[in-house]
């Protein structure tokens, strides 16, 4: 198992991150807060990429898409 995590990894999502959320829309004011606190994190990640920090770059997008996709699940976002 690596202890890496290659650069182009955390692009790829952070790109499929950055496309979904150009597409989902609040439904409600706890959407709204949902997407705010994912656009942060994807932020957060963008910083971190710049920094070189690949795992916390990885971390950040992935607590972007959690928050996304638990933000759907529950109906506070389409």
């Amino acid at each position: 198992m690596s202890d890496r995590i290659p650069r182009e990894e955390v692009v790829k999502w952070l790109d499929r991150l950055e496309q979904k959320l150009k597409i989902v829309e609040a439904k409600s004011k706890g959407g709204q807060d949902a997407l705010r606190n994912a656009e942060a994190y994807r932020d957060d990640c963008k910083h971190w990429l710049e920094q070189g920090n690949l795992f916390l770059a990885f971390e950040a997008c992935v607590y972007s898409w959690a928050i996304v996709e638990t933000a759907e699940n529950l109906g506070e976002i389409v």
